[in-house]
């Protein structure tokens, strides 16, 4: 709860004000965020494309390509334009928002209960998104280049590295992602551009041989990446300036081309058939590139790809996780980011088949965190517009 604030000369600041009833509402302003440890637009997006592009160039696209195939570009086209439809109400939000802390407007809105309620959904999914991310680089890190070393190995080394970048804050998380941003996207651009020699663009047609179904069921794995523009709300607090919709739109507009490009990279390189079956298309191009006739084998850039969005994705969703419960003392922190770290751990560590791990991805996991995500945005919206409303009906 936010209480009102007096100044010594009795002039009530502009932040809050009262209605009728003596209950503060939101009215202009923010919160105040901390300019000293707070982030910018541009670090914000290089911590969220490094999270989202690890979503959507790893554990998303080999289910889109298995659902829609040759149409799967126009799967992710669709699921941009859905998108473009959704924005608005998403950037109504992050207005309405003010840049306070997400459970402090969720309690002036809906109540303490209401906003226990909302959260406690809201960890649920970033608990999903976490263990998603933590589950599959494991799995790829034992199939891949670690082959002897159990995965109970594997899975105890790559959490400790993410809990020290969650404790450390989502400055910490930003640094790293500004650090490791420019040498991942770099070396996306260098897979595409050397593998042009061995692609061949009119094996993405023709399109709708199979009907409009294929692409429609497509679209909803598509869509995971966009849903996760919602996270923004989620740490806008942090952020020095606000977040406008043009910043929104050329986010969404990343995501797009993150998705697509390994798609289209995909079917041109291996054909319909053989890139709708492999488990991890985008980084199978690595093995096809060369330069000249001595070097090759550079598949290996691509493990720093991987490691790298996995890092910042799996320290952000822990980070969130405490954040949004915002707990006041650090050692409160610090407990709940390890209770939550070593139950992780340990949901990752029960053992699970790979058909059973896919299945549950494809069949619940994602289409279940559209729908969460779009389901939420619509009740964030709701609750947007009645205090809105509130706002308008005060008195200054």
């Amino acid at each position: 709860m936010i209480f009102p604030i007096t100044t010594n000369t009795g002039i009530r600041p502009p932040l809050l004000a009262k209605n009728n009833a003596d209950r503060p509402i939101f009215r202009r302003g923010g919160e105040g965020v901390n300019k000293q440890t707070g982030i910018g637009i541009l670090p914000l997006a290089f911590t969220w494309i490094m999270s989202v592009g690890l979503n959507n160039h790893v554990l998303v696209l080999p289910f889109i390509l298995h659902s829609s195939g040759r149409d799967s570009w126009i799967s992710v086209l669709i699921g941009m334009g859905l998108a473009l439809i959704w924005s608005p109400l998403l950037y109504y939000i992050l207005k309405s928002a003010k840049g306070y802390h997400l459970k402090d407007w969720l309690v002036q809105a809906c109540g303490k209960a209401g906003a226990w309620i909302i959260l406690a959904i809201i960890l649920l999914g970033q608990f999903a998104v976490v263990f998603s991310t933590y589950e599959d680089t494991v799995r790829w890190t034992d199939s891949s280049y670690l082959l002897e070393t159990p995965q109970f190995i594997i899975t105890i080394a790559i959490l400790p590295l993410c809990y020290f970048a969650a404790q450390g804050g989502i400055e910490t998380i930003a640094i790293c992602a500004g650090l490791f941003f420019p040498f991942v996207a770099l070396l996306g651009i260098f897979v595409m551009a050397v593998n042009f020699q061995f692609k061949d663009y009119t094996l993405l047609f023709p399109l709708f041989v199979d009907g409009y179904a294929p692409v429609w069921k497509g679209a909803v794995y598509a869509g995971v990446g966009y849903a996760e523009l919602l996270m923004l709300l989620f740490i806008q607090h942090h952020v020095k300036k606000p977040i406008r919709y043009l910043h929104v739109f050329l986010l969404l507009m990343m995501i797009t081309w993150i998705t697509t490009g390994p798609i289209s990279g995909s079917i041109s390189a291996f054909g319909a058939v053989e890139a709708s079956i492999q488990r991890y298309p985008a980084f199978e191009q690595w093995k096809l590139a060369r330069i000249g006739s001595y070097i090759e084998h550079m598949d290996f850039f691509s493990i720093f790809q991987w490691l790298s969005g996995a890092f910042i994705r799996i320290s952000l969703g822990l980070y969130l996780m405490i954040e949004l419960l915002k707990v006041k003392s650090v050692v409160g922190k610090n407990i709940a980011l390890l209770a939550v770290s070593v139950v992780m751990m340990l949901v990752v560590i029960i053992p699970k088949s790979d058909m059973m791990f896919d299945a549950m991805l494809y069949n619940y996991l994602f289409p279940g965190y559209l729908i969460l995500m779009f389901s939420l945005s619509l009740v964030l919206g709701g609750l947007a517009v009645r205090m809105n409303r509130k706002g308008r009906r005060a008195p200054s």
